[in-house]
């Protein structure tokens, strides 16, 4: 498959190695820089939100002084938030508590709000929320444990659950 050819400049504001490969796979030519603004240091400030809001407020905080440094490039930034009953369940921040978050969502329905923003000198110009709803299946502690170990870049995501790969097993 041949590179596709853009006249903007686009660069990506994430360190995600996943989101960098979703890219890299469709050949789209884009850069890849830390985002300046971290979305901790707004969470508190956006949690009353509905679920959606808060997706599109900390994937929009996440570009917003890289759009502001780079007025003529176009800036991707994105978030996603896993939620079950309520809980927002973020990247673990070990193995064990990746196991006890699956443990946690084991039977239940997760519903992953899913956001993305382009903005261009600061301003958003385009935005989407999808917001997929997975039924994950019963599994034991000794399952979890055995899936993190097989899939340790799913304690890179939010509910320590890649859906893509081996994740694939923990759903219906």
């Amino acid at each position: 498959m041949a590179k596709i050819q853009l006249n903007i400049p686009l660069m990506m504001a994430s360190t995600s190695i996943f989101r960098r490969r979703m890219l890299e796979e469709v050949k789209l030519p884009c850069s890849f820089e830390k985002p300046l603004d971290e979305e901790n240091d707004i969470k508190s400030e956006v949690r009353y939100l509905p679920f959606p809001e808060q997706a599109l407020a900390l994937g929009a905080y996440k570009g917003q002084t890289l759009s502001k440094n780079h007025p003529d490039t176009y800036v991707i930034s994105s978030d996603q938030m896993a939620v079950c009953e309520g809980k927002v369940y973020s990247k673990p921040k070990s193995l064990e508590e990746g196991v006890e978050q699956l443990l946690e969502l084991s039977g239940k329905v997760v519903e992953l709000y899913t956001a993305a923003i382009i903005q261009k000198n600061s301003e958003t110009v385009w935005s989407y929320v999808e917001t997929p709803s997975v039924q994950m299946r019963k599994f034991t502690k000794t399952e979890a444990l055995s899936y993190l170990q097989m899939e340790p870049e799913a304690l890179y995501c939010c509910g320590s659950c890649k859906l893509e790969g081996t994740g694939c097993y923990l759903v219906h």
